[in-house]
């Protein structure tokens, strides 16, 4: 019955323009709905004898009745509150299990970096960032592309730029103009 009665009320409602019955008449006849509904029904075989009421709601019933309304609302509003909230928080612990698994090289993007003997490299295009670990090299990546993610909406990339012996690993956005050292 009040799933009908807010299905009702919400039709009603989202129907009141300046053209239509005041709200009173509203839920008055939502009310009249309501009370057909239940004369139509069956329990068990015995029907419902319920006479028509033709008095209308008086303002502080149509007050309580709307009030029931919006406090059934905010319950369902709480509830799938609750329910984004812990496929956020499952999100976040399936992200904290993956913290310490592969990293894509972010050069080729084709395969996994492998780390050995304190160097970072990636078997596929040779990338190799000595005197690093994978926790510190992710750690790093993922860094740098929330800093650029803060004030770029575009998607950034890699480049390793030599420096004496060692090669370094920058991020780079033409359409922001950055070039940040990662490691």
């Amino acid at each position: 019955m009040r799933e009908k009665r807010d299905q009702l009320f919400n039709k009603h409602r989202f129907g009141l323009e300046t053209n239509s019955k005041p709200v009173q008449d509203t839920l008055i006849e939502i009310v009249r709905q309501e009370l057909k509904s239940l004369t139509s029904s069956d329990n068990n075989g015995t029907s419902f004898i319920l006479k028509k009421i033709d008095e209308p709601l008086t303002e502080e019933e149509a007050i309580k009745l709307e009030n029931e309304i919006v406090y059934e609302e905010e319950q369902w509003i709480f509830q799938e509150y609750e329910k984004i909230l812990q496929d956020e928080i499952e999100y976040l612990a399936m992200y904290a299990d993956n913290e310490n698994r592969e990293v894509f090289c972010p050069i080729c993007q084709k395969a996994i970096l492998a780390e050995e003997n304190n160097c970072v490299n990636c078997p596929v295009c040779g990338l190799k960032l000595a005197g690093r670990t994978m926790q510190e090299v992710r750690h790093l990546i993922n860094q740098s592309v929330n800093i650029h993610a803060f004030n770029c909406v575009q998607i950034p990339a890699f480049m390793v730029i030599p420096d004496d012996c060692n090669l370094n690993l920058f991020l780079i956005c033409h359409d922001c103009s950055t070039i940040a050292l990662i490691c």
